[in-house]
């Protein structure tokens, strides 16, 4: 019965683990831009966010991505 309890534990966990992986890298927050505060960025329309697929940029309300098609290209 514990061992059973183990296994379902660790199953929980990696599956949760796997959810968060996946999540983190389709993301595109993971470098936010800005040489001000994060509230005067967005006042000013200069507020930016780099991730691993795209570079997104937030001007006037709209969230406008452009993706990084050249990342995986070989040389």
């Amino acid at each position: 019965m514990v061992a059973t309890c183990l296994h379902l534990a660790g199953f929980v966990c990696g599956f949760i683990g796997w959810i968060g992986v996946i999540v983190a890298t389709s993301t595109n927050d993971w470098v936010v831009t800005c040489g001000y505060t994060i509230t005067t960025c967005r006042k000013m329309d200069e507020l930016g966010s780099k991730g691993l697929w795209a570079d997104c940029v937030m001007a006037t309300g709209l969230y406008h991505c452009k993706p990084l098609v050249d990342i995986l290209i070989l040389p």
